[in-house]
């Protein structure tokens, strides 16, 4: 009984992912503050480092927001284009955001 209750358990088991992997979290998104969270302590040690990746962030927000509003202003994949261009290289839009 022992016997077949222990190849039981193995064949069951076997099914069920291993406990040291560990996920992919490279997709998972971010609030503002965290990604600027990891920037400070991804580089730690390197002032320069940390001002050019929080940078890095707030372009990439603010192209994520463009592209939201954008979104939902148009249907067309060719206006949602340029309405990105124009937003993302209007320079007072720009400024005014960072």
């Amino acid at each position: 009984v022992s016997k077949y209750l222990i190849i039981f358990f193995f064949l069951t088991s076997c099914s069920y992912p291993d406990i040291d992997t560990i996920p992919n979290f490279s997709d998972v998104d971010l609030t503002k503050e965290e990604s600027i969270d990891l920037c400070e302590f991804t580089y730690s040690n390197e002032i320069n480092l940390i001002l050019n990746c929080i940078k890095n962030v707030k372009e990439k927000i603010l192209l994520k927001e463009i592209t939201e509003l954008c979104k939902s202003k148009y249907s067309d994949i060719i206006l949602i284009k340029t309405c990105i261009d124009d937003k993302y290289n209007n320079d007072k839009y720009h400024n005014d955001r960072y």
